[in-house]
């Protein structure tokens, strides 16, 4: 696996993929979900 930035900050902050960054980035623009 080739880590970028990305994935090594996930792997920083305990998560197991990079792809969270990417999830929040959709749901901050679709407004699907609500904190």
């Amino acid at each position: 696996m080739h880590a970028d930035s990305w994935a090594i900050k996930a792997k920083q902050l305990g998560l197991r993929s990079r792809a969270v960054f990417k999830l929040e980035e959709i749901l901050q623009k679709t407004k699907v979900l609500k904190r």
